[in-house]
C-alpha cells in the first residue's frame, strides 16, 4: 500500500488526539511499498513540514517499515523545496548515526 502521511495527519483520529502518525502507520498490516510526503493536508491544500522534527518519528517509522519510496507530493514549487530541504536534513542526520 501507499501511505500518505499528510492523509494520516489530517484524519479525525489523529487531530481527535486518539493516536499519532506513527500509531496509525504501526497499525497497518501489509506491506508499506510507498509514501506520500508532506505535512499535513486542510481543505485540499498539501503543507511543509517546517522543520526536521515534524518529520523525524514519522519518515523513521517508515523506514522501520522498510519503506524507501517517498514522493514528495506538494501542489506549489515552494512547499515542494521546503519539505525536501526538511528530508535532506533527515537523511544526512541519519547517515551521520550510520
Amino acid at each position: 500500500m501507499t501511505f500518505d502521511v499528510g492523509h494520516a495527519r489530517g484524519c479525525p483520529w489523529v487531530q481527535e488526539g486518539r493516536g499519532s502518525v506513527v500509531d496509525f502507520l504501526r497499525a497497518i498490516p501489509t506491506p508499506i511499498l510507498a509514501s506520500h510526503l508532506y505535512f499535513v493536508e486542510r481543505d485540499d491544500t498539501h503543507y511543509a513540514p517546517q522543520t526536521v522534527e515534524d518529520m523525524a518519528p514519522t519518515l523513521d517509522a517508515l523506514a522501520e517499515a522498510a519503506c524507501d519510496f517517498w514522493v514528495l507530493e506538494l501542489h506549489s514549487l515552494e512547499a515542494l523545496e521546503q519539505t525536501r530541504r526538511v528530508v535532506d536534513q533527515y537523511l544526512a542526520t541519519r547517515r551521520a548515526l550510520v
